[in-house]
């Protein structure tokens, strides 16, 4: 192989591997860019690799990133005393995970509980990149994907941020509006919001969608917002 060859190889190589990386996007909660660790290998869409069926299973290893990084990860999650050291073993499993596989849901609804439990322990220093940065990366990387959008309403909703989780819940259903659990959902946020009409909707379609816990429909009932009548959906409810 002549030289000029050799380094067109490399130079296309090269490109072919910046063109497959994936940018961090948005900001955080605070209005910062979002900023993360470069990309290790991938990114792939975890829905294309988690099965040995999967034409890219060999390629994304997922299974041995599960043994390697996503178990230690929850065992440092799950720790008792939960520290910094805890924290942060757990941090960076789940980054080095969601840098290869952005839309991964188990691990993207892991960064989100270990940053609120982070935020619930006394004295603990926040990693580099806060779960939102991974949320708006994976919406970037999968924009049709409704669990990422849920994923960061169920976020912005524990940490108080009614309305923009609202939004989300939104954007989540206009992807799957027959979703029984978004529907669910949804009505639970606007009950914190304290509307209870748009509530009382789409718990109607959430039990029509055959939604089994009936958490929502006693919270309406306890209002007093909740009847028979109010209890039979009529329209399926569009997001707005």
């Amino acid at each position: 192989m002549t030289t000029r060859v050799l380094l067109l190889s490399i130079t296309l190589l090269f490109t072919s591997a910046r063109a497959a990386a994936l940018e961090w996007f948005g900001s955080d909660l605070a209005g910062a860019a979002c900023k993360g660790q470069g990309q290790g290998f991938g990114p792939y869409d975890y829905f294309e690799v988690d099965e040995p069926s999967d034409a890219r299973y060999q390629e994304g290893r997922w299974w041995e990133v599960r043994v390697v990084h996503a178990d230690p990860g929850k065992a440092a999650m799950a720790a008792n005393p939960f520290d910094q050291i805890a924290y942060d073993r757990a941090a960076a499993e789940f980054d080095y995970i969601l840098r290869a596989f952005p839309n991964h849901p188990d691990i993207l609804y892991s960064r989100v509980m270990l940053e609120l439990k982070r935020a619930g322990t006394s004295g603990l220093r926040p990693y580099a990149t806060p779960p939102e940065c991974y949320l708006e990366r994976a919406q970037v990387f999968r924009p049709q994907q409704s669990h990422i959008y849920q994923l960061y309403a169920l976020y912005l909703g524990r940490l108080g941020r009614t309305d923009r989780a609202i939004d989300y819940y939104r954007q989540a259903l206009t992807i799957d509006p027959k979703s029984a659990e978004l529907n669910y959902n949804l009505g639970l946020a606007y009950v914190e919001k304290k509307d209870y009409e748009q509530a009382v909707r789409y718990a109607r379609q959430a039990y029509a969608l055959g939604f089994p816990l009936p958490g929502l429909r006693n919270r309406l009932r306890s209002l007093g917002v909740w009847t028979e009548e109010t209890a039979q959906p009529q329209t399926s409810p569009s997001p707005r």
